[in-house]
């Protein structure tokens, strides 16, 4: 499984020591795809043969074999564990390579289709992994390109990952019905990125992004909710996705005081462990959360997501498919809905709208749980310590001024001007007559008591990360069924009401 001895030493941009040791040191993730250390002797290949860099691949395989093998990608529905290994063998292997002065590659190959081509009734007399997709990480000399990685380090790997190494001839480079592709990885440390707007999505998401975005200090990759950490399933970036970062920041301007901090907002960050995984790797970045009352946010999802007269639902509760079709929520975008078994029963398709809360919970129980945050924020706090920042939307609401201006400061921002005005966008009153849940006493207790466990996980989390007291409201479980009706609430000059389709902020 590689060197048997630790290099001893960390990596630089690594937020905790971490020793480099041989690939075999983490769990098995999924496939293992390293081998004992072997004698790499192979057939002598012919000159003509050999591509640009094949020469030095085949002089240095010794030394870059051990840092190869790693899976490069993890499911989105995987464990927390399984994804902490997924990601640390990955890491362990990269910075090894590095360190090794190679480049460290994505290689993505339709195994079974290439061995059946490559050695054909030869495949029948061995025992051979019965792999259809191979997607692992592959160590080759830094001044390789991605033509040699495919062409020469990927034939020899495999013969020597299958035991071929003494086949004469080697193994063949794959071809255009392989569907063999090569990437080059980075590392998360390698982001250009300060700080993430991470969630909690509505609960404020969007206010805290486009005020934020007002200050001169501060920038955005994009005014909208950018996807980038849900693109892929890698556990390493993709250099091309780090360059294309920096191509956005470089066409920016900077800013007047010479201080400018990059910023990324998705409401769904916290929900991710593999975002998780991947922000306690970049040590440069900080992570702010707004979070708010549970029940004021499980009816507003419930609202907005599965009440058949709810404005992203649309009116289509007579339709023959036996209801709307409500859109996923953006924490829970990169997992299964927990409502897919309703929509199991009904032949596959998305589970029917409901006319009030109390017949969507009654019918779907599994939904007063499928909005819970207070697992993944304490996952959140145990990862990132003191750069996570969470605060309550109460103090955005209540104090604006001194809210944003402690944001600021917190990120290494200068003040915002006296006279900045900051705006709720995405607002939604109503008081406690916008759905049934404040005029039905048994539904409201019923789900005040299953919430008991978010409340908690607020008030011990807010403290420690940086929010204050735990407001009076959240202490005494106040919601808005304790509330009058409110007035119309303002909104941001450039915010309008969301569309249909559209996920609340």
């Amino acid at each position: 499984r590689g060197p048997a001895a630790s290099h001893g030493r960390c990596h630089a941009s690594l937020s905790r020591p971490r020793p480099l040791g041989g690939p075999g040191g983490g769990a098995a993730v999924m496939l293992s795809v390293s081998v004992p250390t072997f004698a790499m002797a192979s057939a002598a290949l012919p000159a003509s043969w050999l591509p640009p860099c094949a020469e030095e691949i085949e002089a240095r395989l010794p030394e870059l074999f051990p840092w190869s093998g790693a899976l490069t990608f993890v499911s989105w529905a995987a464990p927390e564990a399984l994804v902490e290994a997924a990601f640390e063998r990955a890491e362990r292997q990269v910075l090894g390579c590095w360190q090794a002065r190679g480049r460290y590659w994505e290689i993505r190959l339709h195994l079974a289709r290439y061995l059946a081509d490559a050695l054909g009734a030869e495949l029948a007399n061995l025992s051979l992994p019965l792999v259809q997709l191979l997607r692992v990480g592959l160590c080759v000399p830094e001044r390789c390109g991605p033509d040699s990685v495919a062409s020469a380090a990927l034939p020899r790997y495999l013969a020597l990952l299958l035991g071929l190494a003494g086949r004469p001839g080697g193994l063949p480079a794959p071809h255009g019905g392989h569907g063999a592709e090569v990437a080059e990885l980075a590392h998360w440390s390698k982001l250009p990125l300060d700080f993430v707007v991470a969630g909690v999505d509505s609960c404020g998401t969007t206010s805290l992004h486009r005020n934020l975005a007002g200050h001169g200090d501060i920038e955005f990759t994009t005014m909208e909710e950018d996807s980038f950490f849900f693109r892929g399933d890698g556990v390493l970036p993709r250099q091309n996705e780090v360059e294309g970062l920096q191509r956005t920041w470089a066409a920016r301007r900077g800013s007047a005081h010479g201080v400018w901090l990059r910023g990324l907002a998705h409401p769904g960050l916290f929900h991710s462990a593999r975002v998780r995984q991947a922000l306690l790797r970049a040590p440069g970045i900080r992570a702010l959360v707004v979070v708010c009352d549970p029940m004021g946010r499980l009816e507003k999802n419930l609202l907005f997501e599965h009440l058949c007269h709810g404005p992203n639902v649309g009116d289509a509760a007579g339709s023959d498919d036996g209801g709307a079709v409500p859109p996923s929520s953006s924490s829970s975008s990169t997992a299964s809905s927990s409502s897919s078994s309703s929509a199991a029963a009904a032949g596959g398709r998305r589970p029917r709208c409901w006319r009030s809360i109390a017949e969507a919970l009654d019918g779907e129980p599994e939904l007063l749980h499928h909005w819970r945050v207070g697992s993944h924020l304490r996952a959140l706090h145990r990862l990132l310590g003191p750069r996570l920042r969470l605060l309550h939307q109460e103090s955005l609401r209540l104090s604006p001024q001194e809210s944003f201006q402690a944001l600021a400061s917190w990120l290494g921002a200068g003040p915002f001007p006296s006279s900045a005005s900051f705006h709720r966008y995405n607002a939604m009153g109503g008081g406690r007559h916008r759905t049934d849940l404040c005029g039905n006493a048994t539904l409201l207790e019923h789900v005040r008591a299953a919430l008991a466990p978010e409340y908690e996980a607020l008030e011990e989390l807010l403290p420690l990360a940086g929010g204050g007291p735990p407001p009076e409201s959240l202490r005494l479980r106040r919601s808005r069924c304790d509330l009058p009706l409110e007035p119309p609430e303002e909104e941001g000059p450039s915010a309008g009401r969301r569309a249909v389709g559209l996920r609340p902020a």
